[in-house]
């Protein structure tokens, strides 16, 4: 089921990944092999390597802009 979530996301969608242990992992999905699930983190050079049995789900991240302050 979780693999058919991320697959759902085009290639270098950015999400939140949410983890058993209660991690929250923000990147752009890379790939999907076999039951790894390859993240590259914001900054654009850190590799995030997920096993899928530890995925718990999983969330389009959007960018909001700020709201103005008062």
């Amino acid at each position: 089921m979780m693999r058919e979530l991320l697959e759902n996301f085009p290639e270098g969608q950015a999400v939140y990944v949410f983890t058993t242990e209660g991690h929250v992992h923000v990147g752009t999905i890379v790939n999907l092999i076999d039951d790894v699930v390859f993240l590259r983190a914001p900054d654009g050079s850190t590799q995030i390597n997920l096993n899928l049995a530890d995925v718990s789900g999983v969330r389009a991240y959007l960018d909001e802009p700020e709201a103005p302050l008062p």
